[in-house]
């Protein structure tokens, strides 16, 4: 309906100005408004209820001179409708595509920052927590290297040892033998408790030198024996830790020893068989350089020095040892 109005009211005044109207284009002008009355008379009596059957009656039929313009004009109006609903949609669909809502710039900067702290509270705890577990493990650890020795308060020692010893003199008959010694073998055990850094522990042990030759009034004969030893003593010691990893070792012990002296000298006629078994004193003194490996476990390296009283006929005896072996605690 503006649609002719506006037809009517720009279009025709335009042509009038520029003479190019002809009687035509007046009869047009006077049927175009006279549909637009029409138009109006229809869109007045469709807003009354009572006279709609009149209204559709008067519009259902339209005169049969304007019937086919009234219906382009309609169906003009309908698609211009459809173009400008068109036009709104896009508008609306470009308008939220395009522009981002206003609370999401809102939500990024109130949450951004809230993030970031997050993260850093995170990294924080982290690394006071990588702190306090590292500390505890360090404390932890030297509470386990220097444990005291109530933890493990036993201790088993096994040493085995090469000896060695200076020339073992025999007397008999106003006259003095001497025998020449060579380098022997022994192993020991130790088993006792710790006291802090006292050792208290029993040694059970042997310890054997081989002998050869023996020269009597300057006249060597040949021969062969041994001097066997079998002891047991208390042994007290005193055990301190240099690091965590290194110690020293130092005691002394006194007990006593089954001592075996055995010589036989075979040198063609002349055959001598010497014999001697007796208990006798045993003094000894030590010390050893240990290397902790284990918790309860360490190895070392050490010099024990054994001193065995007379035995018969035979004099006292010193047996220097080169001993290593093990310490386990329990």
């Amino acid at each position: 309906m503006k649609l002719i109005k506006i037809f009517t009211a720009f279009i025709f005044p335009l042509a009038f100005s520029f003479g190019q109207v002809k009687p035509e284009t007046a009869s047009l002008k006077s049927e175009l408004e006279e549909i637009a009355r029409e138009l109006d008379a229809l869109r007045a009596k469709s807003n009354k209820p009572k006279e709609e059957s009149s209204v559709h009656t008067r519009s259902s039929k339209p005169a049969p001179k304007y019937a086919s313009f009234k219906k382009k004009l309609l169906q003009v109006n309908l698609e211009l409708k459809e173009i400008t609903q068109g036009l709104i949609d896009l508008k609306k669909k470009t308008t939220s595509r395009g522009s981002p809502r206003p609370s999401t710039p809102i939500i990024q900067k109130e949450t951004e920052p809230q993030i970031e702290l997050d993260s850093a509270q995170k990294k924080t705890s982290n690394q006071d927590y990588k702190h306090n577990q590292s500390h505890l493990a360090k404390s932890h650890a030297s509470t386990e290297t220097l444990r005291p020795a109530a933890d493990f308060s036993n201790y088993l020692i096994i040493s085995p040892n090469f000896n060695f010893s200076r020339e073992l003199e025999y007397s008999s008959g106003g006259g003095v033998f001497e025998m020449d010694t060579e380098t022997g073998m022994g192993m020991s055990l130790e088993l006792g408790k710790s006291l802090g850094i006292f050792d208290l522990g029993i040694l059970l042990g042997f310890d054997q030198v081989r002998l050869k030759n023996l020269a009597v009034t300057g006249t060597p004969y040949n021969g062969k024996g041994k001097v066997s030893s079998y002891k047991i003593a208390l042994q007290p010691a005193i055990k301190l830790d240099f690091n965590d990893h290194l110690y020293l070792r130092f005691g002394t012990g006194l007990g006593i020893s089954s001592r075996h002296d055995h010589f036989k000298i075979n040198d063609g006629s002349t055959m001598v068989d010497i014999y001697e078994d007796n208990l006798c004193l045993l003094l000894n003194l030590h010390s050893s350089l240990g290397l902790q490996i284990t918790e309860a476990s360490s190895l070392f390296l050490g010099y024990r020095f054994s001193y065995l009283g007379e035995s018969g006929n035979f004099e006292d005896f010193a047996i220097h040892a080169v001993e290593f072996g093990g310490r386990f605690e329990f």
